[in-house]
């Protein structure tokens, strides 16, 4: 399949799902991760570990709170090796995608003080 043609981004949309249910997450957070996943595609992940980060940051947002260890095993089940979840740049002052992507996970999650918390373990 041809990165970028329709059959690739549907593979993708259905492992966002495929991984959301495995969760048991509510269906807006498939939804949610997926726009996020859309709009973070040139962040410099792959599409799949993508794919983890931004069910993580869309469970933790909306409060259906998952862990790092429970990513993990979940991606190791479903796609037979364990995602490391926003992984550290060392390439880059931020040293994690997601801070050029604040403003639209705050357009999905408008609660700064949930976003404080999520990243305030980062320094």
């Amino acid at each position: 399949m041809k990165t970028g043609s329709k059959e690739w981004y549907n593979f993708h949309a259905e492992e966002i799902k495929r991984l959301c249910l495995f969760l048991e997450l509510p269906p807006y957070v498939v939804g949610h991760a997926k726009t996020l996943w859309l709009g973070a595609l040139s962040a410099g992940r792959a599409p799949i570990p993508l794919i983890a980060d931004c069910v993580y940051i869309c469970a933790k947002l909306s409060g259906n709170r998952v862990s790092v260890p429970t990513m993990k095993d979940a991606t190791k089940e479903l796609w037979d090796r364990p995602i490391k979840i926003l992984t550290l740049d060392k390439r880059t002052a931020e040293r994690r995608w997601v801070w050029d992507y604040k403003d639209l996970i705050l357009s999905l999650y408008p609660d700064e003080v949930a976003w404080d918390d999520f990243v305030s373990d980062w320094g």
